[in-house]
């Protein structure tokens, strides 16, 4: 982790004030005058922060948000509102690189932050062992700010548990900030293999970057997961009152119509699409006063959780957070022995891959009903612990591509899941990005046995009938070929229906 400098002395050296340079107009190539688009807008984080730092996984010391981190989440949320422009990534680079800039050019966008001084952030590690006084053992801790399940990859390793006194990464809670962006209204744009260039108006294309950022994007790391969720309070002084939960489905369907393009990305990019299905509390709410199970549609994409009320607990963000990846870890680790509704964190996986793992380490011949890796649609990699084999571990990642000559060991998972604040509360949303389902030479599953390293190419893509016989014991599925789309199911039935 960076540490804050220090003089001869040993004390902390401070940063010198921020100089605010004059934006209000900047020479183009041409060296004429353009007038520049100003704009300051006030954040305030809703749920813990996670990294940030240019250490990953790890807060900094100095500078709580950082501007590149920001930069680069914008860049992202920019290709995925408007990529679908482009007919390749060359092509889309070349304008994405002239507006948010590259290790070549500057930026045309220029961002300052400001961390609000008076806000009262807080910092605690998510985890910690901590000796019992009973048994005289550590037994391990966690913080109340998040859910166990979501915060997985700061708990301790197996030697780990044995140190007390051992404390995970922090997490930072009450965070604030200010950002001040300038930027000129319209840009040229050289073309490849012509002497005109394309005028971008550059205030639509910002202003569709910061909207999906603030709706489904986040600060630090883990923002697929709810960490470091936003909300934007004001823009230049004037607050920006937040929606109604019962107009919040018509309200996303609207932006994503106004600042999405139609088509289809490049291969390989993430997106939005302009016509994503929206299920909101409005369909859940109609559904209940016909006293019916809600029927969301097969290719819903963005699903919003029932509002949980401002009135009834201080921080309702934090409760729909925490009962998203509650659903979410129900789903993943279905489990037998169902009682009461929900599913034990221990049992035997009604999932068929650990059925299929056991049969690859015994070569064993007779078929299965389904031999599917299904939830590697979540992302990867994915490590199976097994300890009837002896604690063997299986990993599941993409297969070696030649023209790579690397493994794929990461796939960013497509789903999104964060809160989001209404005027009368907080609702969960979940949103399914349009990606690639699996790494680009398919999935492969590694383990070591023996010290000898074993590899098996596997598949993740059900078929109907897979579904349908997975089903038989995996309700949550619902026959459906595509586990997100499930899940997003999932997240629309009531406890007492489950």
């Amino acid at each position: 982790m960076r540490r804050p400098p220090k003089d001869k002395q040993g004390r902390e050296i401070t940063a010198p004030p921020t100089v605010t340079p004059n934006l209000g107009s900047r020479r183009n190539s041409a060296g004429e005058k353009v007038e520049l688009v100003r704009q300051v807008r006030e954040y305030e984080l809703i749920t813990p922060l996670y990294g940030g730092g240019v250490e990953p996984a790890h807060a900094d010391p100095l500078t709580t948000v950082r501007v590149p981190g920001i930069r680069g989440h914008l860049r992202f949320w920019w290709r995925a509102c408007r990529a679908t422009q482009f007919s390749t990534v060359a092509e889309m680079k070349r304008e994405e690189d002239s507006i948010w800039g590259s290790t070549e050019q500057p930026s045309a966008v220029v961002l300052e932050l400001k961390l609000d001084d008076k806000a009262a952030v807080k910092k605690e590690p998510a985890y910690w062992m901590e000796r019992n006084p009973r048994t005289g053992r550590p037994a391990l801790k966690n913080s109340h700010q998040v859910h166990t399940y979501a915060a997985f990859p700061l708990q301790p390793k197996k030697e780990e548990r044995e140190q007390a006194g051992w404390k995970s990464g922090d997490i930072l809670t009450g965070v604030c900030f200010s950002l001040r962006l300038s930027f000129p209204g319209h840009l040229i744009i050289p073309r490849a293999g012509s002497a005109e260039g394309r005028k971008v108006d550059v205030k639509k294309e910002v202003e569709a970057a910061l909207w999906a950022w603030e709706t489904f994007g986040g600060v630090g790391a883990r923002t697929r997961r709810g960490f470091g969720a936003l909300v934007l309070r004001s823009i230049d002084g004037e607050k920006v009152p937040p929606t109604q939960s019962r107009n919040l489905g018509e309200t996303i369907s609207r932006k994503l119509g106004g600042h999405v393009l139609r088509g289809d990305a490049p291969e390989g990019i993430p997106h939005l699409k302009t016509d994503m299905s929206v299920f909101g509390p409005l369909e859940l709410a109609q559904a209940g006063a016909r006293e019916s199970a809600p029927r969301p549609p097969h290719d819903m994409a963005v699903c919003l959780t029932p509002l949980a009320p401002g009135g009834i607990d201080k921080h309702p963000e934090l409760l729909v957070w925490s009962e998203l990846i509650e659903k979410l870890r129900d789903f993943r680790q279905c489990r037998s022995e169902k009682e009461a509704g929900e599913y034990p964190p221990r049992g035997h996986s009604y999932w068929p891959e650990p059925r299929m793992i056991k049969k690859l380490l015994r070569r064993e011949k007779e078929p299965l009903d389904v031999e599917k890796f299904p939830r590697a649609e979540f992302g990867l990699p994915i490590i199976f612990h097994m300890p009837r084999l002896g604690d063997l571990e299986a990993t599941l990642k993409g297969l070696r591509v030649k023209e790579a000559d690397k493994d794929f060991e990461r796939l960013a998972s497509r789903l999104i899941l964060r809160p989001l604040r209404c005027a009368d509360g907080a609702v969960g949303v979940a949103l399914i990005l349009e990606a690639p389902r699996t790494p680009p030479g398919g999935l492969m599953l590694s383990w070591v046995k023996d010290r000898v390293t074993a590899r098996e190419p596997v598949d993740s893509q059900l078929s109907e009938d897979e579904a349908a016989e997975l089903t038989h014991r995996l309700e949550p599925l619902g026959g459906r070929t595509d586990v997100l789309q499930a899940f997003l199911q999932y997240l629309t039935v009531r406890r007492s229906q489950r």
